[in-house]
């Protein structure tokens, strides 16, 4: 008696045919209402009104806006997204089904490139850091406080990274400084208004517009422009009328 032919596929190859990520309920349209923008996730999906699709790439590629190359569009036109998903997932996942629904709905095709980029470069003044070793590093982070952010046990490093993220600097910032360790500093770069809220404030820190002044004069530190080698997400393709449901 003839046996049936048994066909056995390698596991390895089994495990390389995985379902994207994917929202099991989405809606992408145009915005068309003058709302203030906002983005919103928890683990039943997220919720986006009036932002960019570049908003959009940050959010899913963990990247900052001076990462992305692309048509000017992307930053311009406006979108209301809303997705949900049956379980709960966590933000890693969320930004995973993110990323699919945006190669659907908008026909986003990308890659990744290192080139060469304009940079700041954190050191200390001719006046010295105006610095203060952290007194308790059991706790580290910041918290606004009258007109600015108070940060605790934060590392020049991570404090580089935060200064990349304002609007006003808008590119990377190197740590060259050369002080190890962790510091206790309050930078104060806006003034406070009386009502002012968590959202304002967020909002006064990122479009600070006397930051390298106030950087020298408050804390002894100086932004210095640089070049440096910087991972960019180059977009490809983009259709600016999405596929809406």
């Amino acid at each position: 008696m003839r046996h049936p032919l048994l066909v056995f596929v390698p596991v390895a190859l089994v495990a390389q045919v995985v379902t994207p990520a994917a929202f099991d309920v989405a809606s992408v349209r145009a915005s068309k209402m003058l709302t203030a923008r906002s983005q919103t996730a928890d683990p039943g999906g997220i919720a986006y009104a009036n932002v960019t699709l570049s908003d959009c790439i940050e959010a899913a590629w963990d990247v900052k806006p001076y990462q992305i190359s692309g048509p000017e569009w992307l930053q311009s036109d406006r979108f209301d997204i809303s997705a949900r998903v049956e379980g709960p997932a966590s933000k890693d996942r969320l930004m995973l089904m993110l990323q699919t629904l945006l190669s659907d709905r908008f026909k986003l095709r990308l890659h990744r490139e290192t080139m060469e980029r304009s940079v700041y470069v954190l050191v200390t003044a001719k006046s010295g850091p105006r610095l203060h070793a952290a007194q308790d590093e059991s706790e580290t982070g910041s918290a606004f406080v009258e007109g600015g952010l108070a940060f605790k046990n934060v590392s020049m490093r991570a404090f580089a990274d935060y200064l990349g993220g304002l609007s006003a600097i808008d590119r990377p910032v190197r740590d060259r400084t050369g002080l190890m360790g962790g510091f206790d500093f309050t930078l104060r770069l806006f003034e406070d208004r009386q009502g002012m809220t968590g959202f304002d404030r967020k909002f006064a820190m990122r479009d600070a517009e006397h930051i390298f002044s106030d950087l020298q004069e408050q804390l002894g530190l100086k932004l210095e422009p640089s070049k440096a080698p910087l991972e960019i997400l180059v977009i490809d393709h983009a259709e600016k009328i999405p596929i809406e449901n």
